[in-house]
Formats: structure tokens, C-alpha cells, sequence
């Protein structure tokens, strides 16, 4: 009897062991998915704050009076000394080094380009096709696209008397996202597809990744590019199909690439030490930060609370708090309550007089960029 008492036992811890186990993969595995959606959820913040910035730029500068008359005149050293002198002005107060411009003519020739001198005249017909679309819709356009290298290309049309002259364009390398992302702990390699070579010849000598991409970046990680190319082709075939894994300690997550036709031009892959995933929350709770001011919808505040087992609200600035009070979803709504009242308990009188008269001046800021 004691023998069956024993076994009973036995067989009760074996079946615990296998249900904590299970439990315990299932847990991870969801996990691991937050972590994938969370990766892009950044990773596209940060595509979309370069794409917007790039945009800007181009349109503003396609109304200058000076490259217009350019363009008129095929003055191309005038056009060059323009874009020296825009680039220098822009780099003092923006912090990416990879942004560069080029004034195009409406047959697609390059009368200047910022970053040399010698190409002007140069044809680009065969490369950059996708510029039609802005010289027959008169609309400006932003997207990831290939060239004679892959990178964000804003392009707005420059109109002279009701037709379009030409074009302005702003081009800003990946090499900018992969230092942005770094700062959080994260390694971007963004890799594009090897069939677009064809176009993006300068790109032949990039680093080679699984005999089916090159490396987008020079600012790469060494360790990390050998660690994609040790991948077997079966890790590597499902790491291509949008899914993640866990490898030599790493997290490895992949993303499509794609430009506004919805066509895909390669991946972003994205390692993080396995070790530091549980603080991706914490490095989220300072992004956070970033993106829930003036310009957050109800969406995009939802969309970042709404996975998190603590109340992320604590992270928001009090001078940000009158400003979001009528976008936080109702599910999160006690949540920001109990933030927004701890935060302005404890100013004074006066600061609490200068907060309630700060809030419509805040407000009149709003706006979408013209």
C-alpha cells in the first residue's frame, strides 16, 4: 500500500512538473510576442519621426524663391552653394549627420546634390522611376525607397507658374534609426533584398547577409551581422517570415521592409540581449515619454498603455497632463486619474494658478503641418 502511495506521489509531481512547465512556455511565448509587437511599435515611431522630418524639409525648400530661379536658369553651381549652405544650417540643429538633399529637373536630371559636385547632368531615370508620381500628381511623397542606395527619400514637386519645374529632395540613411535604436539597447541591421542590386549598385560592396540581402547600414554591429549569418537556413526562413527567435542568447525579430506601394524591399531585423528583454518595459516607459504630448491621439496613448501591468501614466510630465486629459481611453481613465491627481496635489497654490492658465496656450498648438 505504501508502495501505490508513493507512486500516486510520484506520478502527481511528474504531472505538476510537466503542467508548471507548460504554463511557463505559454507565459513566455506571450511575452515574446509583446516584446515583438513593442519592437515595432519603436522601431516604426522612429521610420515615421525621420519620414515626417525629411518631408518638412522638402516642402519648405521647394518654396524658395532662390532654387526656383535656379531651376530656371540651370544655374547648377548656384543650386550646389543652396544646398551647401541649407545642409550646414540644418545639421547645427538636428542631430542626424546622414541627411543630405539634391534639386532634380523635371526630365529627372540632377542640376546639384549636396554631399559633391560632380554629378550634375547625371541621369536618373533608370533608377528612381517612383518620381514620376510626384511630376504627374503635383503632390509631394515619403517613403523608404531604392535608389542608387536604399533610404527615406522625401520628394516635393517645385512648382514655377502653375507646372512643375522640378523637384526637391531630402535623403536620410538608415544609419540614423540604427543610432537612434541603439541608444535603447537595440540592434537594428536593416537588410535589403539582393534582386534590387541592379539599381542600387553602390551598394554591391555592402556586407552580405544569407546570400539573399546586403546590409542597408555602415554603422553596424559586427557580432551581430555574424550572428544573422550563423542562423541555418531553417532559422533564417522563419526569422524571413516576420516571426522571432531566441539565439545565443539574443532575441532576434524581423519586420518587413516595404516602400508606399506596398512592395517589399527587403527586412529589418532587430537583435536584443536576451538578458535585457525584461527591461525592454522599463526603455518603453521612457519612450513613452516621448510620444504621449500635444500631438498623441486617443489611439496612440491606448496603444502603449494598454499591455502594461503598471501604471505608466507616472511617467508623463504634469505639464503634459491637461493637454491628454480628453484622449485617454475610458479603460485607462482611473488609472490617469490617480496620476493626474498625486502630480498636481502637490503644487502650490501659485504653480497650480500658472498650471490651470498654461493649458489653453497649450492647446493652440496643436496642428498638422502644412
Amino acid at each position: 500500500m505504501k508502495k501505490i502511495y508513493i507512486s500516486l506521489f510520484i506520478i502527481l509531481c511528474i504531472t505538476l512538473l510537466i503542467i508548471i512547465y507548460k504554463v511557463s512556455q505559454k507565459i513566455d511565448e506571450k511575452n515574446h510576442l509583446a516584446v515583438y509587437d513593442n519592437i515595432n511599435k519603436v522601431l516604426n515611431f522612429h521610420i515615421h519621426e525621420e519620414e515626417k522630418l525629411a518631408l518638412s524639409i522638402a516642402l519648405s525648400s521647394s518654396k524658395n524663391d532662390a532654387v526656383k530661379e535656379a531651376l530656371v536658369n540651370e544655374d547648377e553651381d548656384k543650386a550646389y552653394a543652396i544646398l551647401q549652405d541649407s545642409i550646414s544650417y540644418l545639421t547645427q540643429f538636428i542631430e542626424s549627420k546622414n541627411l543630405y538633399s539634391q534639386i532634380l529637373t523635371k526630365d529627372l536630371f540632377v542640376l546639384a546634390r549636396s554631399w559633391d559636385q560632380l554629378y550634375s547632368g547625371m541621369p536618373l531615370e533608370y533608377f528612381r522611376e517612383d518620381l514620376y508620381e510626384v511630376i504627374t500628381t503635383y503632390k509631394p511623397k515619403v517613403e523608404i525607397e531604392v535608389g542608387r542606395l536604399l533610404s527615406i527619400k522625401a520628394t516635393s514637386p517645385i512648382i514655377y507658374e502653375e507646372d512643375v519645374l522640378g523637384m526637391f529632395e531630402i535623403v536620410v540613411l538608415l544609419d540614423t534609426i540604427v543610432e537612434q535604436l541603439r541608444r535603447l539597447n537595440i540592434e537594428l541591421l536593416p537588410i535589403m533584398n539582393t534582386v534590387y542590386l541592379d539599381k542600387a549598385y553602390l551598394m554591391e560592396l555592402n556586407e552580405a547577409v544569407q546570400k539573399e540581402y546586403v546590409l542597408v547600414n555602415k554603422n553596424y554591429n559586427i557580432k551581430s551581422l555574424e550572428i544573422l549569418n550563423k542562423l541555418s537556413s531553417n532559422e533564417f526562413i522563419e526569422l524571413k517570415n516576420d516571426n522571432f527567435l531566441i539565439k545565443d542568447g539574443y532575441y532576434i525579430s524581423s519586420y518587413p521592409m516595404k516602400n508606399s506601394k506596398n512592395k517589399e524591399l527587403g527586412k529589418f531585423v532587430v537583435m536584443i540581449g536576451y538578458a535585457d528583454i525584461n527591461e525592454l518595459w522599463n526603455l518603453q516607459n521612457s519612450f513613452i515619454k516621448n510620444i504621449i504630448d500635444m500631438s498623441s491621439t486617443k489611439e496612440d496613448i491606448y496603444n502603449y498603455v494598454k499591455y502594461k501591468d503598471k501604471n505608466l501614466f507616472m511617467n508623463i510630465d504634469k505639464g503634459y497632463i491637461a493637454n491628454i486629459k480628453d484622449l485617454v481611453d475610458q479603460n485607462d481613465l482611473v488609472e490617469f486619474e490617480e496620476v493626474a491627481f498625486h502630480k498636481l496635489s502637490n503644487l502650490s497654490k501659485e504653480e497650480l494658478i500658472n498650471f490651470i492658465l498654461q493649458k489653453p496656450k497649450l492647446k493652440n498648438i496643436r496642428g498638422d503641418i502644412k
